[in-house]
């Protein structure tokens, strides 16, 4: 799907979602998930193979790919836990919205625990 596509079928969305939600709030939320998920799907399908030539291109140079995929993973976490929070934000969820920004900033947290440790070991055997 390319951009231009993506913005369409937000607009479309949108209008429907305005429409529904005078007569049928729960539509509007309904359709600003499928609308959401089918965009997102969307953009990861375009993203994933200029990603890959960019990991191939880390490979050939010698640099260690896994601190490039760490990155990725927390853009991951990042993109889904704001769509996330911002369904429960359309929804009128906004405690729930806090909430899920919090395990997201957790999830990124634990994930990089491994990147902090090595940063520690690195920077007391500089000084040690």
């Amino acid at each position: 799907m390319s951009i231009t596509s993506a913005l369409g079928l937000s607009v479309i969305c949108l209008v429907l979602c305005v429409i529904f939600k005078q007569y049928k709030a729960e539509y509007s939320v309904y359709i600003n998930i499928i609308a959401g998920t089918i965009i997102l799907t969307a953009v990861i399908g375009t993203v994933i193979k200029p990603l890959e030539e960019i990991g191939g291109i880390l490979k050939q140079v010698g640099i260690d790919i896994e601190y490039f995929y760490l990155l990725l993973k927390a853009l991951g976490i990042c993109y889904i836990t704001q769509f996330i929070g911002d369904l429960c934000k359309d929804a009128g969820q906004t405690a729930l919205e806090e909430k899920v920004y919090l395990i997201g900033k957790g999830a990124i947290f634990v994930m990089s625990f491994d990147l902090l440790k090595n940063l520690f070991i690195v920077a007391t055997s500089f000084l040690g």
